[in-house]
This record gives structure tokens, C-alpha cells and sequence, in this order.
């Protein structure tokens, strides 16, 4: 019986508030008098509240006391933000139609007093929306830009972890950065025709967003702008874009498929590393540098094409590409810096051009499917622990007389079969030259220019080292032309 009683006098409780909740409209006469305007026993009873007329920073201070308590919904369509009253919020005033600075912010994640609001309509008078004006607000859901707004500041919606999807009207030009950072449940949005560039972080870590149009308006995408985006799968860059600055799809693991127009003449550094899911991708010919970790992590990266116009391709470029199996670099590039092509555990074969000077340290670790390769004789530095642990590693074909300055360990931990071909008449100067603890062979250099080590595409013509023609494979070094007309290097036993 007790349990009866209890139960009917906490439904009747319900009932009682549930009567007390308001859903009340104001006309604020005189701007700073809204605290006056309802009674403080009221207060915590109000959920849904729409405002006309005035509202200056007094009356702000006062809405953010309501938000506090249970106001979920405001409408300030009809109301007008004016200069003048109290500090609202830190050290800000209002200013005649503007959504300030820190306007509506949440600055306590505590459970306890949360920022209740869930639902704004924006003043229909307003310009512009400044700095944090909504920053974490974790119950926003939605929200009403009117067509008067012209630009979004930073961090406008940073951590509005409820906000599900915004209309951003054709009247804005400028997005801040971080305007929408941590905005984990928004799965799509609209940039207008208006905007002309992504700025920084702007959707940073929106793990939701599975979809997004940039317009034609935009000529570049900054750093970090869809980093952590990880339920993005594809992402079409219009014509427009010439830049796509770092890490600007950093850890994007569902993007499969991205295409970079012509248009593009840079991409930042980590550009796209961490991009679990990308299976290949096209470099512009505009583009001049890979630069350093563009692709790292990369793992089920299989193809890529570098266009002749790159000449630098930054230090850990394609670190960890597991399933990379063949990269062409162009003779435009003079250095391969240090561990470009570390962990590249499937990476059989590679053709370095005779444009290339220095090896840097590490730049093959752990190449474990790496068998044989050949060095130009332009190659004056192989960095120390260059090809360490490249256990399939067998022939290593040196073109240079003089031999390259090595780094310790350069070919340590690879197989005891490992033979290094050196010129012959130049056992010597290998020898006394810190390559001597390796197992050198002498052979005839051939002249023929472009010998790569790839697999064949079915057998033209056989050469021998020094390249005059053979009926047939030979024993030791050969010269392959393929039908195709690449030329490789291979060893026959």
C-alpha cells in the first residue's frame, strides 16, 4: 500500500511540473530591463522563450542565467542585439547586431548546471557571429542563420557534440578556424558558394561527417581542416583548390577515394597520413614536393604516380605504406630523405634515378619484401641503418667507382646471401671504405640507361652486364627488355 501512495504522489509531481513548465513571449521595450520582466519563482520553470525588441548586454547576462536552469528554446528572430549594458560574459559587450564572442558559451562541462539550450533561432537582424559564440553547447541540436549573417567566427560551434546538421546561407564568405571542431554527431553540411577557403581545423574531429561538398568558390584547404573526420569516405576537391595545406585529411580512416585536380600546385606536409582506408591517389603535375609524412601510415595504399615535376620528397613521406608495392621517382628528385620508405613491408621493387645524391637514414627500414636494387652512380650518401632489416634483400647493384660515403649499419640484419656488385677495379677503394665488412663482388657496369628491378611483363631481349645482346639468360647478371620496353636488372643463378 505504502508503495501505491508513493507512487501516485510522484506522478502527481510530474503532472505539477510538467504545469509548470512556460513557454512565454516577451517585447523588451527598453534594452537592459528583461531581469525586471519576469518573476525569479518563474525562473526555473521556463523552457521555451521567444524575445522582441531590445537586447543588450544585460539582457544577455541575464538569458545565460536561463540557459543555465531549463530554457531549451529561444527565439530572438524578432529581437535586435544592441550595444551598451553590462558585461556579459568575461570582458565582452554587446555590439549592435552581432552575436559576440562567447555570447551563448558553456564554459562548465559539469553535468550538474549544463547549458541547457537545444534550439536557437538568430536575431534576423544580425551580421556577423564572433569568436566561441556557441562553444560547447553539448545540447545544441539546432540552429537558425539568418541570411544577413556574413561570416562565422573561430570556434564558433567548437564542441557542440549534439548539433546534428546547420544550414549556412548563402550570404557568408568567411568560416573561422575550428568553427566546427568537435562537432561529433554532424553528419553533413553545406559551405555556400560564398566561402573561398577551408580554414584551419575547421572540421576537425567531426567523426561523423560522412559527406561534404566543398564549392568551386574555395581555393584552398587548410591544415588540419578535416583531420579526424573518420566516418568521411569520399570528398570531391573542386578545380578551384590550389592548395591543400597540412594535415589537412590527417587521419580521415574511411576516405577510400579522393581526387586532387590539376589545379593543386601544393600539398602540406601530412596531408594524408593516417588514411587507413585509401587505396591510391593522384599527384598533379603542378605539384613541386611530397613533403615530409604526406602519406605515412597510408596502409592499404597499393598505387601512386609522382609526376615528373616533383623534386623533393620529404622525410617520411610513405612511412609505413605496408601495401605498397612498386613507386616510381621521378629524375627530378635529388634526395630520398630519411625514412621515406620505412616499414614499406611490401614493397618489392624500386627504381631510384640517376638524379639522386643521398640515401637518408632509415629511408628503406624494414623493407622486409625488398630483394634487390639498384644504385646510380650519382649516389654519394647512403645514411646509416638505410636498408637495416631488409631480410630479402640479395643483390645490390653499386654504379659508382668512388664509393658512397655509408652510415653504420647501412645493410645490417639482412640475409648472410646479401652480395653487393661493385665496378670492376674498384674492390680497393670498397674495401678500405667501410664496405668491406659486406660480401663485395666486382661486375661490368652496362650503359643502359633506366634499369629497374620490377617484375617482368613477359621477356623481349637479353643483354649482358656491360650490354652487348644474348640468345638467352646467362648465368649471373642479366639484362632484361621486357615487351613492354622497361628495362630491368636481374640475377640468374
Amino acid at each position: 500500500m505504502r508503495k501505491i501512495y508513493l507512487f501516485t504522489f510522484m506522478m502527481l509531481l510530474l503532472v505539477h511540473l510538467k504545469g509548470q513548465a512556460q513557454q512565454i513571449t516577451l517585447h523588451v521595450e527598453r534594452a537592459g530591463t528583461l531581469h525586471g520582466m519576469i518573476n525569479a519563482s518563474r525562473l526555473p520553470y521556463i523552457t521555451d522563450l521567444k524575445l522582441t525588441g531590445e537586447l543588450n548586454g544585460t539582457d544577455i547576462s541575464f538569458i545565460r542565467t536561463l540557459v543555465k536552469k531549463n530554457l531549451r528554446f529561444l527565439d530572438l528572430s524578432e529581437a535586435r542585439i544592441v550595444e551598451g549594458g553590462a558585461i556579459y560574459y568575461s570582458n565582452y559587450r554587446t555590439s549592435n547586431d552581432i552575436i559576440g564572442s562567447y555570447m551563448f558559451y558553456n564554459p562548465d562541462y559539469s553535468p550538474i548546471s549544463p547549458c541547457a539550450i537545444s534550439k536557437i533561432n538568430l536575431p534576423n537582424s544580425v551580421t556577423g557571429i564572433e569568436e566561441g559564440a556557441f562553444k560547447s553547447c553539448t545540447r545544441l541540436t539546432d540552429i537558425n542563420i539568418p541570411n544577413s549573417v556574413t561570416s562565422i567566427g573561430p570556434e564558433t560551434f567548437k564542441s557542440c557534440t549534439s548539433l546534428t546538421d546547420i544550414n549556412i546561407p548563402n550570404s557568408v564568405t568567411s568560416i573561422g578556424e575550428r568553427a566546427f571542431s568537435g562537432c561529433t554527431s554532424l553528419t553533413d553540411i553545406n559551405i555556400p558558394n560564398s566561402v573561398t577557403s577551408i580554414e584551419w581545423a575547421t572540421f576537425y574531429s567531426c567523426t561523423s561527417l560522412t559527406d561534404i561538398n566543398i564549392p568551386n568558390s574555395v581555393t584552398s584547404i587548410g591544415g588540419g581542416a578535416f583531420s579526424g573526420c573518420t566516418s568521411l569516405t569520399d570528398i570531391n576537391i573542386p578545380n578551384s583548390v590550389t592548395s591543400i595545406e597540412r594535415g589537412a585529411f590527417s587521419g580521415c580512416t574511411s576516405l577510400t577515394d579522393i581526387n586532387i585536380p590539376n589545379s593543386v600546385t601544393s600539398i602540406g606536409e601530412r596531408a594524408f597520413s593516417g588514411c587507413t582506408s585509401l587505396t591510391d591517389i593522384n599527384i598533379p603535375d603542378a605539384v613541386k614536393s611530397i613533403e615530409p609524412e604526406t602519406f605515412s601510415g597510408c596502409t592499404r595504399l597499393t598505387d601512386i604516380n609522382i609526376p615528373n615535376s616533383v623534386t623533393s620528397i620529404g622525410y617520411e613521406a610513405f612511412y609505413n605504406c605496408t601495401r605498397l608495392t612498386d613507386i616510381n621517382i621521378p629524375n627530378s628528385v635529388t634526395s630520398i630523405e630519411r625514412s621515406t620508405f620505412a616499414d614499406c613491408t611490401g614493397l618489392t621493387s624500386i627504381n631510384i634515378p640517376g638524379s639522386v645524391t643521398t640515401i637518408g637514414s632509415n629511408a628503406f627500414y624494414d623493407c622486409t619484401s625488398l630483394t634487390d636494387i639498384n644504385i646510380p652512380n650519382s649516389v654519394t650518401s647512403i645514411g646509416e641503418q638505410a636498408f637495416y632489416n631488409c631480410d630479402n634483400l640479395k643483390s645490390v647493384y653499386m654504379n659508382a667507382s668512388t664509393p658512397p660515403f655509408i652510415g653504420s649499419q647501412a645493410f645490417h640484419n639482412i640475409s648472410k646471401d646479401l652480395t653487393i656488385y661493385i665496378p670492376r677495379g674498384s674492390y680497393t677503394a670498397y674495401w678500405l671504405s667501410y664496405w668491406g665488412n659486406y660480401n663485395l663482388v666486382e661486375y661490368d657496369p652496362t650503359d643502359i640507361q633506366g634499369v629497374t628491378t620490377s617484375a617482368h611483363n613477359g621477356v623481349e631481349k637479353y643483354f649482358s652486364i656491360d650490354g652487348r645482346p644474348l640468345p638467352g639468360p646467362c648465368k649471373g647478371v642479366n639484362i632484361i627488355q621486357d615487351t613492354d620496353g622497361k628495362t630491368r636488372k636481374a640475377w640468374i643463378p
